[in-house]
């Protein structure tokens, strides 16, 4: 009898014990690309949301003190945690404002610190796959970068962040696409982690490399023209090492190009203004086709470029 009475009590114990709340959390609900994380601490929680839709305004990050066992607030923010630890409930001002479903994830504890990330950007191509979806971002600099495959959007910039919470790293390549990226670790020209997309995670791998330096057959003279209002306008492109210089309606633009991983698109920028794209194909080495999504090229037509002497 002593036994059974033991193991009733035993029983009891166990059913009794609550989830251990200590840890970092998730938000499991993100079809709009809106993520939720949470490190809970002994005496504080810090949440972090990310919010695609203007992502450098709604970015937010507090730390609320615990007030009890499942409540966290400050003078305006309150966040009681279900008793089970699979909901957070965000009030603020004492109105409920969230209702978010929760679940933990892995640490790495990886020790990479915020310079050592960054310090992987200096690599300027990355490929990785994200799902069925396969990405190269070429960076420009430390601020931007473009999608080498998007032949539609091509003056659009791309953005990335990188966040710490508690002992984890997280990268998010892309701030108009903002899926988390929790970095495992770097190793030689790849970076390990595992990316949150939605309802499914999984492994993730980031291949590094350098963007070629120039792309050689274009140096030299262009010249093509373009039809506007009925007038005849040349315009003339001549490249040399890694500067570009055009030539419209006598006015003379000297900007820096760099050359993207594919070969076929070269970034334009200069201090005075926001890098954008050209698409540049081999036709001979007496002819190039360039497509220009900016200003004066508004049908997004293909000129066809002569070599001059």
């Amino acid at each position: 009898m002593k036994t059974k009475m033991t193991y009733l009590i035993l029983l009891t114990m166990i059913s009794c014990q609550s989830v251990d709340q200590n840890g970092l959390w998730m938000s499991t609900d993100n079809e709009d690309e809106n993520y939720s994380f949470f490190q809970i601490e002994n005496d504080s929680i810090f949440a972090k949301q990310i919010i695609g839709l203007n992502y450098w305004i709604y970015n937010e990050e507090v730390k609320l003190p615990r007030t009890n066992k499942y409540q966290f607030e400050n003078d305006s923010l309150k966040a009681t945690l279900t008793e089970n630890v699979d909901k957070i409930l965000l009030y603020r001002n004492d109105s409920l404002v969230q209702t978010i479903n929760l679940k933990k994830i892995d640490k790495y504890e990886s020790g990479i610190t915020h310079d050592d990330l960054k310090e992987c950007f200096k690599k300027k191509s990355w490929k990785y796959n994200i799902g069925n979806i396969e990405r190269e971002l070429n960076f420009i600099n430390e601020k931007t970068s473009f999608d080498v495959k998007d032949t539609v959007n091509n003056t659009h910039l791309n953005y990335f962040d990188i966040f710490k919470l508690g002992t984890e790293l997280f990268l998010i390549p892309e701030t108009d696409r903002p899926i988390p990226i929790q970095i495992e670790r770097i190793r030689l020209d790849k970076l390990k982690g595992r990316y949150y997309l939605y309802k499914e995670s999984d492994d993730i791998e980031i291949v590094l490399s350098e963007l070629p330096k120039q792309l050689k057959y274009l140096n030299g003279h262009w010249k093509t023209y373009l039809e506007i209002d009925s007038e005849k306008i040349e315009l003339e492109l001549s490249f040399k090492n890694s500067q570009m210089i055009e030539t419209y309606k006598m006015k003379k633009d000297t900007v820096d190009f760099q050359a993207l991983s594919d070969n076929k698109h070269i970034s334009i920028y200069n201090n005075a203004q926001r890098p954008y794209k050209l698409r540049i194909d081999k036709i001979s080495d007496e002819q190039i086709e360039i497509r220009d999504y900016r200003r004066r090229n508004n049908k997004n037509e293909i000129l066809r470029y002569t070599k001059i002497e």
